[in-house]
């Protein structure tokens, strides 16, 4: 996970990198909040809102 920030005197960032691992491949998204330890994916892999 990286987080993204083109302002550093903002609080919040702007996005959210997230690499993961699901069902031996590797996955990408960016996210507008932090995922915390787990991403919640549907049968693809792909995530959930």
């Amino acid at each position: 996970m990286r987080r993204c920030d083109g302002n550093p005197a903002q609080a919040t960032p702007s996005y959210w990198d997230v690499t993961y691992q699901f069902r031996g491949r590797e996955h990408r998204v960016q996210m507008a909040k932090a995922p915390g330890r787990t991403v919640t994916v549907n049968h693809k892999g792909e995530p959930r809102a």
